[in-house]
Order: C-alpha cells, then sequence, then structure tokens
C-alpha cells in the first residue's frame, strides 16, 4: 500500500489524486525509470513525491535534473537544503530531495524522454556551439543554470527550450564571434592637425625648433621671467612671485608686437631669509648665478643678443645685477637687463595707503595676486602681518628703515606669520592698477631699447 500522502491538484497534474496516465510517457509497470515532463508543463509541481506501484513498494517519481550547486542552505538545488511540506522525502533514502514545493519554473534543458523501452534518454542535443561571452550571454559555456540555455546536467548534450517559451533569438552561426570595436589606440589618422593659430606664439616653450630658429631674426629680445618658492603667509600660494612674473612677461611681449619672445622661467630664487616657513626652496647666490649664465649662453648661441629678466622676488636682486657684470666679460656682444615689478609702480602702491610696515605678501602683492590668479588666493585665510614699526624689535626696526646701510634678518623675526602689513584690505583693481603701471614701464624701455639697437 503506497503510504505516501497524495498531494492535491488540479486532475491530469502528474502525481495528482485524479491524474489519469496517457500518452506514450506513462509508465503502467513497476519501474525505477522516470518519465519525461509533459510536452507543454506548467511549473513543475515538487519532485521527490512517493508513487505506487503494483507491489505496493515505495519508489521515487522523477527526480529533478537540476545538479546541485554551492549556496548557502535552503537556496533551492543546495545539497544542504532542508526538506520540507510536500516535497519532503519521509524514506531515509541517499536520492535528494527536490526544491521546495512551489518552485520557479524548471530549466528547460536537460529533459528526460521516454523511449519504447521505457529507457530514459536524453533528447537530442542542441547543435549550438558555445561561445566565449560574459556570463549569461545565451550560449555561453559559463552561463548560469538559471538561464534558458543553461545545461544542469553533466554533459556536453543539451536540449531544446520548451515549446511554451518566446521564440528564441537566432542561433549564432559556428564562425568565429563578431568582436567589437578595437579597444587600443585611435588609429593615426584621427589625429588631425591642430587648429590654426590666430596669432603667432611668442612662448619658445610652444614652438617648435624651426620656429624657434625663425624667432630669432624677427624677435630678437627673449623676457625670462624670475620668481621665488617661498611662504607668502597663510593665504597666497608659494610661487606667488614667479606667478606674477610669468604674467607680466606675457603681457610685456603680447604689447611689443611680435619683436619678442618669452623663455624659460626662473621659478626658484635667493630665499634663505624664509627657510624658517615650510615650503620654502630657495638656491645659493651662487646657484641662481650659474643659471642665469647657462640660460644666456645656449640662447646667445641661438643668436639672440637681447635678455630681460623680469622679476618677482627681490631676494633675486643682487645676484641679477652680478650676473650683469660677469656678462659684460664672458659675452661682451650681449645686452642684458633686469627689472622688478611693484618698485615699478610706486604711485599705484601709495594709493592704496598701505601699512606703516607692509612689503611682503602685504597690500600690493595681494593686490596682484587677486587681480592675475584669484583662485589662487585663500581670502578667508588672509590676516595682517606686522604693521607698525611697534611690532617689530629693535633689530628688525633697523633693518626695515630702507636706504644704506642695509642689515638683513630672517623674515621670522620682522613677522610671526611671515606677512608685512594688511593683505585683508586689497582689492582686484588695486592690483590692475599696480599690473599696467609696471607693464607700461618695461614696455616702454623695450621699446626704446629695441629702436636703439636695429
Amino acid at each position: 500500500m503506497n503510504d505516501s500522502p497524495t498531494p492535491s491538484g488540479p486532475p491530469n497534474t502528474p502525481g495528482g489524486a485524479g491524474a489519469k496516465a496517457s500518452g506514450p510517457s506513462a509508465n503502467p509497470l513497476p519501474t525505477t525509470n522516470r518519465t519525461s515532463p509533459p510536452s507543454n508543463p506548467r511549473p513543475a509541481p515538487a519532485s521527490g513525491k512517493i508513487t505506487a506501484t503494483t507491489d505496493d513498494t515505495p519508489q521515487l517519481a522523477a527526480a529533478d535534473p537540476t545538479p546541485t550547486r554551492p549556496g548557502p542552505p535552503s537556496t533551492p538545488g543546495h545539497a544542504g537544503a532542508k526538506a520540507s511540506g510536500p516535497s519532503a522525502n519521509p524514506l531515509p533514502t541517499t536520492n535528494r530531495t527536490s526544491p521546495p514545493s512551489n518552485p520557479r519554473p524548471a530549466p528547460a534543458s536537460g529533459k528526460i524522454t521516454a523511449t519504447t523501452d521505457d529507457t530514459p534518454q536524453l533528447a537530442a542535443a542542441d547543435p549550438t556551439p558555445t561561445r566565449p561571452g560574459p556570463p549569461n550571454t545565451p550560449g555561453h559555456a559559463g552561463t548560469n543554470p538559471s538561464t534558458p540555455n543553461a545545461n544542469p546536467l553533466p554533459t556536453t548534450n543539451r536540449t531544446s527550450p520548451p515549446s511554451n517559451t518566446q521564440p528564441a533569438a537566432a542561433a549564432p552561426t559556428a564562425t568565429a564571434p563578431t568582436r567589437g570595436p578595437a579597444t587600443g589606440p585611435p588609429a593615426r589618422e584621427q589625429y588631425g592637425p591642430p587648429p590654426p593659430n590666430s596669432q603667432p606664439s611668442y612662448r619658445l616653450a610652444e614652438m617648435t625648433t624651426l620656429e624657434a630658429a625663425a624667432a630669432v631674426r624677427v624677435s630678437p629680445l627673449v623676457i625670462i621671467p624670475a620668481g621665488a618658492f617661498e611662504q607668502h603667509g597663510p593665504g597666497m600660494p608659494l610661487a606667488t612671485d614667479t606667478i606674477r612674473a610669468e604674467h607680466v612677461a606675457d603681457l610685456v611681449a603680447s604689447q611689443l608686437a611680435g619683436r619678442a619672445v618669452v623663455g624659460p622661467s626662473l621659478g626658484i630664487g635667493v630665499s634663505p631669509h624664509h627657510l624658517n616657513f615650510a615650503g620654502t626652496v630657495s638656491l645659493s647666490t651662487g646657484t641662481l648665478a650659474a643659471l642665469v649664465r647657462d640660460y644666456v649662453d645656449s640662447l646667445h648661441r641661438h643668436g639672440w643678443r637681447d635678455i630681460l629678466v623680469i622679476t618677482g622676488h627681490g631676494g633675486n636682486n643682487a645676484t641679477l645685477t652680478t650676473v650683469a657684470q660677469d656678462l659684460l666679460v664672458t659675452h661682451p656682444g650681449l645686452r642684458f637687463a633686469w627689472t622688478p615689478l611693484t618698485s615699478l609702480a610706486p604711485d599705484a602702491v601709495a594709493a592704496m595707503r598701505p601699512s606703516e610696515v607692509h612689503g611682503h605678501s602685504g597690500e600690493a602683492e595681494t593686490a596682484q595676486m587677486l587681480h592675475l590668479a584669484p583662485e589662487l588666493v585663500h581670502r578667508e585665510r588672509l590676516a595682517p602681518g606686522s604693521v607698525t614699526h611697534d611690532d617689530l624689535d629693535p633689530l628688525s626696526r633697523l633693518a626695515r628703515r630702507g636706504g644704506h646701510p642695509a642689515l638683513t634678518v630672517p623674515y621670522d623675526r620682522l613677522s610671526a606669520n611671515g606677512v608685512l602689513g594688511d593683505p585683508r584690505r586689497a582689492t582686484p583693481d588695486d592690483g590692475l592698477a599696480i599690473i599696467d603701471a609696471a607693464v607700461h614701464r618695461i614696455v616702454t624701455f623695450a621699446k626704446e631699447w629695441l629702436d636703439t639697437t636695429g
């Protein structure tokens, strides 16, 4: 007697109480062979049910062909899944139980079909070859078994999709798969020539060697920006002096109508008096002098005879004066000049009504940066330094007296934050006035110089 409970379900449902055995798939004899699912199945009921045979020996119904796979316990198809509900197998057996009683539709591939001798056989193999591609791509060898094209049985033969599925996409041919667009660098022809400049560049760094050779004949003056790499208080960048010098050099060259080019910058200067502030990098006077001489010697070799250094850092002044003297001997046919910036615009600085003590990182320098590179100024951090003589100790007051004799002291003695003056009072308009005045003075000098030398 079959002591397995008869599962409830609609008539003609495999395993249901009212199911009729019909069609070539029915097996009226006691056998361990398994029948195939109907040709148009609904989602398969729970497998592993006990069915009655003629000798009343309980037997397992058709096993779920889906192989076990790794996953957490109670995952359908997992070897450690807990059997419960109508799907449980009450008999001790080594056969695996099926997934829970309300599984998803069974995979289409790997169906068992009955033959004339009731021996289970695999249906016709799917001739579609596997092909490389991302996981879960139809036909991919690494497709997850949950996809319609997966093969859940340990075999290379795969069955076709069920008859009630949506029309399958056209099977690919056995030829090599079509590759996507190349992922390497674009072909050379995709890089067209750069658009023509609206005006010739006056920066040597942007020229080719052929353009530089031509510039020697039409642009006899080379302008070299010089600066420093030193503290400029809590609100301005270390390269403040170089940034200002480079901007002014560009402005001067642009107003000389092609008669000048801008050469390589000298981005580090003589700054030992700022070395007690973090970030400062300094050259010795001898190193800066050697760099200037090497710059000049290279340019002279190519044919340039007029060199102008625009320095944004006062600490370079003494070295530039010394180099100018040396070049009179080493390069007698060369004409060398240098100029500071802020001191060329005394009227514009005085119009700002700066503090009694002012200078480094104070009103004038901050105003220039607000005009030329405002994105680099941290206005919320700007703070006054020493603003009156009473803020200085006796030796510092002597050093700031001006004129000669001259005394040099480190800047951390002059100001605790490295600032002389009150940068909070600076405005971009003040900076524009200073820059305009300095550029005008330099351009006027350069034109007269070039007109004199021919």
